[in-house]
């Protein structure tokens, strides 16, 4: 073989060699690239469920303090019932909603749609949970996580029935308190619309000892998965 043809063949296998060298040297630094991706990935995951969950908890705390004024003001409705009768006899203010007894409804009312917006930030906590449910997860396992998604969905529905039942008798009460002023109010309609609202009032009374119980029992957990994250941060 003459030597300029050899020396061609030689040339050419180094090209090959060094195209193939290089393309292994694009696809190591393209793997280190993806990996670094999906590590930044999954860690900026965990930052957004860390956050997520800190909101949650933080407005989850709100919700306890939201249920303590409900139940403050349930036993305060006596009270403010009787402390309306007193500054108008006529009833005239039962009729045009003012007084300390509608000062009590409002001030559950406004508690109730604070519970009612929980789901906000809850629903965002789930979604950010979910992201990051999987093995590969740093200081927390599967399992923890799929559990407290399962808490997160249980206490979702307890609240949701909570806050739709105990609206209910919300509405029940300030029709029955506005129609006090009524001419045609006699003994009979006010003992039955009074009947009708406490029972009422001591189903929704025992959903909030459920609820409050629960909500404890939730915080717990979600603190517990909360600092496994930040610690493996």
């Amino acid at each position: 073989m003459p030597e300029s043809l050899k020396n061609t063949i030689m040339s050419r296998d180094s090209l090959l060699r060094l195209k193939e060298l290089s393309m292994l040297r694009y696809r190591y630094i393209l793997f280190i690239l993806v990996s670094l991706f999906l590590l930044t990935g999954c860690s900026n995951r965990e930052q957004q469920a860390i956050r997520a969950l800190n909101e949650f908890e933080a407005e989850s705390h709100d919700s306890i303090s939201e249920l303590d004024v409900i139940k403050k003001s349930e036993v305060n409705l006596q009270d403010d019932f009787e402390a309306t009768i007193g500054e108008d006899e006529s009833l005239e203010t039962f009729s045009d909603e003012q007084g300390p007894i509608f000062d009590n409804l409002n001030k559950r009312q406004e508690s109730i749609e604070i519970l009612i917006q929980l789901n906000k930030s809850l629903d965002k906590a789930r979604e950010r949970l979910a992201a990051i449910e999987s093995s590969q997860t740093k200081g927390v396992t599967k399992e923890d996580i799929t559990s407290l998604m399962s808490s997160l969905d249980s206490f979702k529905k307890v609240k949701g029935k909570f806050t739709k039942d105990y609206q209910l008798m919300l509405d029940a009460e300030r029709k029955f308190y506005s129609s006090l002023g009524d001419e045609d109010m006699d003994y009979k309609k006010f003992q039955a619309g009074l009947s009708d609202i406490n029972k009422l009032a001591d189903q929704n009374m025992k959903e909030v000892d459920a609820l409050s119980t629960q909500l404890d029992g939730l915080s717990t957990v979600i603190r517990s998965v909360h600092d496994k994250l930040v610690v493996a941060e």
